[in-house]
């Protein structure tokens, strides 16, 4: 039995006893899903944590031995430059490898692991709350698909992740050996870290916002078509930071199998653009009418 006739036959078994109670179906509206925010928080927390780690590190290994190279890298000895790079890049490539000994997959994975897990468990909860309301039951949790879904996001975040580490170091390094050339302060190039350390946060940022939201909307189109949803209704978060193309599309109804068209012309569902916070809200009337047509 599938999903949604297991879901369908629950339903027809809660209707039958509210029949014989008396009782009557609430026609209230749906609940809005509510936004994964504390789960991103707390993605971008731990990202956050990790880019401030390698920040570190570069700090302390470089501070005491900045006079020795700054001297070596000084403009006067540009004739010896090649050489003096070359022993600067073992030196700095010795703090990356130190750094992923501690970051290395198996904690990335582990990370990207937790945060699949929880936002499947709170998209379950936000769409649980829709059919509770529309039909007053729980949604069965018998989802094999889930488990490839979850190593699917953890396999492709585990790039992401190591990514931002290795872009950021890099960039450092970069942005140390110009300070060099050009002869600035120890208190200058800090400053300079610092700010790289900032634009690495940003990123780290957008990463966990975006990886969170694209995989709330994805399950949430998993689960609806799996319950029999055919349909759903586009609902934006309603501020001043939705899309205009976004706000276009608000109320408009859309087939799971025919979404609209974003940016590029390739059809795009509730969360799958950058930063997207919108929502697919489950149309029920099919499995309503179906549920009725039953009765008649």
């Amino acid at each position: 039995m599938s999903q949604r006739d297991r879901a369908l036959a629950e339903i027809r078994v809660r209707r039958a006893m509210m029949a014989r109670s008396g009782r009557r179906r609430s026609t209230r509206a749906l609940p809005r899903q509510l936004q994964p925010d504390a789960i991103r928080l707390s993605y971008f927390g731990a990202l956050r944590a990790m880019v401030r780690e390698a920040s570190t590190r570069v700090l302390t290994a470089l501070k005491p031995r900045f006079a020795e190279f700054a001297r070596d890298y000084a403009p006067t000895k540009r004739d010896s430059l090649h050489a003096d790079a070359l022993d600067f890049n073992s030196f700095f490539d010795s703090i990356a490898r130190d750094f992923f000994k501690e970051w290395g997959n198996t904690r990335f994975a582990q990370l990207a692991r937790s945060i699949a897990n929880r936002t499947a468990s709170f998209q379950q909860q936000e769409l649980g709350k829709q059919f509770k309301a529309a039909f007053g039951i729980d949604i069965l949790k018998v989802e094999p698909w889930l488990l490839p879904r979850i190593q699917a996001f953890t396999t492709e975040n585990v790039a992401l992740v190591k990514s931002i580490p290795e872009r950021y170091l890099g960039d450092v390094e970069t942005q140390i050996i110009r300070g060099m050339r050009q002869g600035v302060r120890w208190e200058d190039l800090a400053d300079t870290i610092e700010q790289r350390t900032g634009v690495a946060e940003s990123h780290a940022q957008l990463v966990a916002r975006d990886q969170v939201g694209k995989f709330f909307g994805s399950l949430n189109e998993e689960r609806q078509r799996d319950l029999g949803v055919d349909s759903f209704r586009w609902r934006t978060a309603r501020d001043n930071r939705v899309r205009e193309s976004h706000e276009r599309l608000e109320g408009k109804v859309f087939r799971w199998d025919d979404p609209p068209p974003g940016r590029d012309g390739e059809p795009i569902i509730p969360g799958d653009e950058i930063n997207c916070r919108c929502q697919a809200e489950p149309l029920l009337e099919d499995l309503i009418a179906e549920l009725s047509e039953e009765a008649a």
